[in-house]
């Protein structure tokens, strides 16, 4: 774990310890002394931190200080839930009439009484005072906190430093020879023909299929093009669905393999097709010849470029290996200068001979280029000649991808706090997931890792955060609306290994085998499983913040049978929620025990008729997606108690008759996809802001 994540998880835990709410609820139940021992201890560490973090930095840290390092975020991350509690029942209260502690509070989080409730609560404020006091003791292994220095804080800039043109022009620099020679391959008269574009990592593979495949001439002598990625995953059922995928997006899950194959053949092999395979990594000859074979069985004159890694996969797929090279000399230049010098650096010659120089040692690789790039955009002279001098010298030896990964690790390094904890939580996305860009906005601000500054929303820091991590190399490939907004991105593929790397053990990403599950882990991306192997598998992950459901699933998830209905209530530290395309026809009534919850996005739900009451009890709920769940009829009645929400996304509800009385006092609403009016001859209309 980063330290410097590490401090801002702390920062987070004292504005909460310090808040009034915390205070008034912890003073009603007597804790109000324990409170602030918990307080000193965490600003006792929080010194210490700091020293540490400088420790961090010059890469001095043992691994024993790693190990104390990572038992103090557990025990802030625990203090964190436990004050988010308290918060939460202090706010209830407050929503009162009077303000009174009523016994309906308690019950709220009791599923016994408040007798039970407090004494559950006095257990874990003790053994959260235990566990600091234990982490504290031995402290004497850094420094001392008296020496510490306290200024060497990072923030993010009040304005964004010029983005590279290139953001959303996505202009290619130095492949227009590369993509000349595979449009011609892809004109050789032959019936059927594969051609595989090899190269190491960032070489810009997909780059040059892309290029290929939006070319005006190869679109026309192939008006019916598809793409698929493969990635590390390889599963030939898998493959013929994403193929489906990819000429109308919809669920195939019900399918079994032969209807599968069979749907293939009609859509698809019976038509002159360009097929991207991209990124196929397994080299499995059995694998890839099955593959191979059907594919083989489509019409003459179809085409397929597979984009791998592997000479073996290229060997073993294509008819043709072309096997890319690094950019010249002039193209790695102008690349660079597209993505390291703003306006005015362009006509400093200093600037100019210290780029020449770092230019050398970046191996001709494009994605080590842009992304070093990216680091020095806007910098001043001195940042320049350090990195010159000392950085890039120890972390990019040789041309190896080993060397190009410990490049994009550097620039993960130089982020700010906050922006580290939104790329590595960007782990939980599987390789080559298209990010609906709000959806990951909403994600960050469910977990607290969104810290706008004074005047901005929540949202605006949002949007801020994810053109950073854009500009920065973390995100590529984005999709722009009719209105030039971006709504979604993709991580490259090492990029993706970067994060999962310093997410460490906190991200869990399971594609089929749910024995991989492991009970520390607290955000859980699953992918392709079976239902019930699945939720009672689950039910010793009682850390869980995030549960992100992909993939295909085996079964039917019945939120009101007892085994669903023990998942939620197993994962109370819940914050968000992803259960798309999940056929789930209700919800539980016991989800207004989830007081942490703020995600939850139902979207693409065919079943869904109806959501329970009890979700207008989640109070801290922020983002609410359920688009495209055509068979919602209505939303509950009291939906305006829910305060805080921020996003109400039900574009696609066609089935809704009308919106709830009272959505006025919704005064956080952020984004509303549509509104269903519905006639009322009495003549009510609601007044306030909306």
């Amino acid at each position: 774990m980063d330290v410097a994540i590490v401090l801002k998880i702390v920062d987070t835990c004292l504005k909460l310890a310090e808040s009034t709410m915390v205070k008034e609820i912890m003073s009603h139940w007597k804790y109000q002394t324990e409170l602030e021992k918990i307080e000193i201890a965490i600003k006792t560490i929080n010194m210490v931190l700091l020293d540490a973090e400088e420790q961090d930095q010059r890469h001095s840290m043992q691994h024993k200080d790693r190990h104390w390092l990572k038992n103090l975020t557990d025990a802030v991350k625990e203090a964190n839930i436990l004050f988010d509690e308290a918060a939460t029942i202090a706010y209830r209260k407050q929503r009162k009439p009077g303000g009174k502690l009523s016994k309906e509070v308690f019950l709220f989080f009791s599923s016994f009484n408040q007798l039970d409730f407090a004494s559950t609560m006095s257990h874990e404020v003790r053994k959260l005072m235990e566990s600091l006091n234990d982490i504290a003791k031995i402290r004497h292994d850094f420094a001392s906190p008296s020496q510490s220095s306290s200024g060497n804080r990072t923030i993010i800039p009040n304005k964004m430093k010029a983005s590279p043109s290139s953001l959303l022009g996505k202009k290619v620099i130095g492949r227009d020879e590369d993509k000349k020679k595979v449009s011609d391959l892809l004109r050789v008269i032959q019936d059927f023909y594969f051609i595989s574009i090899v190269g190491i990592g960032g070489l810009g593979k997909t780059t040059l299929a892309q290029y290929v495949y939006n070319d005006t001439e190869i679109r026309t002598k192939f008006p019916f093009r598809l793409w698929v990625c493969i990635s590390d995953h390889f599963d030939f059922e898998t493959i013929l669905r994403k193929l489906l995928q990819s000429v109308e997006p919809k669920n195939y899950d019900h399918l079994e393999i032969e209807a599968l194959c069979c749907q293939v053949e009609q859509h698809i092999l019976s038509k002159k097709f360009l097929l991207v395979l991209d990124d196929v990594w397994n080299d499995t000859y059995a694998n890839l010849k099955e593959l191979r074979d059907f594919l083989l069985t489509g019409e003459k004159g179809s085409r397929i470029i597979v984009t791998t890694r592997s000479k073996t996969v290229a060997k073993h797929m294509g008819d043709v290996i072309y096997e890319l090279e690094s950019l010249s000399d002039s193209c790695s230049w102008e690349l660079f200068e597209e993505w390291a010098f703003t306006n005015e650096d362009r006509m400093n010659k200093r600037l100019v001979e210290i780029g020449r120089e770092i230019l050398t040692k970046c191996a001709k690789v494009p994605l080590v280029i842009t992304t070093v790039g990216s680091l020095l955009n806007g910098e001043g002279e001195r940042k320049w000649m350090s990195f010159r001098d000392t950085d890039l010298d120890k972390i990019m030896k040789e041309d190896s991808e080993d060397g190009i990964f410990k490049v994009l690790k550097y620039s993960y390094d130089k982020l700010t706090a906050p922006l580290k904890r939104c790329f590595s939580y960007c782990a939980i996305f599987p390789k080559d997931y298209r990010i609906d860009k709000n959806t990951l906005i909403s994600m960050w601000m469910a977990h607290g890792f969104i810290e706008p500054k004074p005047g901005y929303s929540v949202e605006d820091a949002g949007e801020e955060y994810f053109m950073i991590l854009l500009r920065r190399c973390f995100f590529d490939d984005i999709e722009i609306d009719e209105l030039g907004e971006i709504t979604s991105c993709k991580i490259h593929d090492l990029m993706d290994d970067v994060a999962k790397l310093v997410a460490e053990e906190d991200i869990l990403v399971v594609d089929s085998n749910v024995s991989q599950l492991k009970i520390n882990a607290r955000y859980l991306s699953l992918g392709n499983i079976d239902v019930q192997s699945f939720t009672a598998s689950v039910d010793q992950m009682r850390h869980l913040h995030t549960i992100f459901l992909s993939g295909k699933k085996k079964g039917t998830f019945n939120l009101s049978l007892d085994t669903e209905t023990i998942l939620l209530s197993k994962a109370k530290y819940l914050r968000a929620l992803t259960l798309c395309q999940m056929s789930i026809k209700a919800l539980p009534k016991t989800i207004s025990k989830l007081y942490h919850w703020r995600h939850l996005d139902l979207s693409n739900d065919e079943r869904l008729e109806h959501l329970p009451k009890q979700v207008c009890l989640l109070l801290n709920l922020q983002t609410l997606q359920l688009k495209n769940c055509t068979m919602l009829t209505e939303l509950p009645e009291d939906l305006s108690k829910l305060v805080h929400l921020r996003e109400l996304d039900i574009l696609g509800c066609y089935n809704l008759t009308h919106m709830p009385i009272g959505l006025n006092n919704l005064t956080c609403l952020h984004r509303l996809s549509m509104f269903v009016a519905k006639y009322n001859p009495s003549g009510y209309t609601f007044k306030g802001k909306l």
